[in-house]
């Protein structure tokens, strides 16, 4: 996962993948760590450079999920607004 799947400054088209009421304001690899960690996800982080926003250098995070990808990132967002103190609405 790439950290702009999460981030709540960029429009959909340049690689948000979640509502902005679920988004964070820059996110990074460690917080997307944290998260997986939380769900007891087990991840990784690498270098890499999203291709939609390649001038932001923010790696990108390797998960081992048995599901689909939407809602590993679903998961993962809910688990960074409550890393951050704040309730997820759904």
């Amino acid at each position: 996962m790439w950290p702009a799947y999460f981030d709540r400054s960029l429009p959909r088209r340049l690689g948000r993948r979640v509502p902005k009421e679920f988004a964070i304001e820059n996110p990074d690899v460690n917080s997307i760590l944290a998260a997986c960690r939380k769900l007891g996800i087990e991840c990784r982080s690498e270098d890499g450079l999203y291709p939609r926003t390649w001038y932001r250098h923010r790696g990108k995070v390797i998960a081992v999920f048995e599901g689909k990808k939407t809602v590993l990132i679903k998961l993962i967002a809910k688990a960074l607004l409550e890393l951050q103190g704040r309730v997820p609405t759904s």
